[in-house]
C-alpha cells in the first residue's frame, strides 16, 4: 500500500489522513461487495 505513495515509511505527509480514509472506504466497499 505504502509503495503507491511518494512518502517514506514513518514519514507523515499532509494528505496522509485523506488517503488513509480512502483506503478504509475502499476496503469497506470491497467487503460489502
Amino acid at each position: 500500500m505504502l509503495k503507491d505513495y511518494p512518502t517514506s515509511p514513518g514519514c507523515t505527509s499532509p494528505f496522509a489522513p485523506d488517503w488513509i480514509n480512502e483506503m478504509v472506504r475502499r476496503q469497506d466497499a470491497a467487503r460489502q461487495g
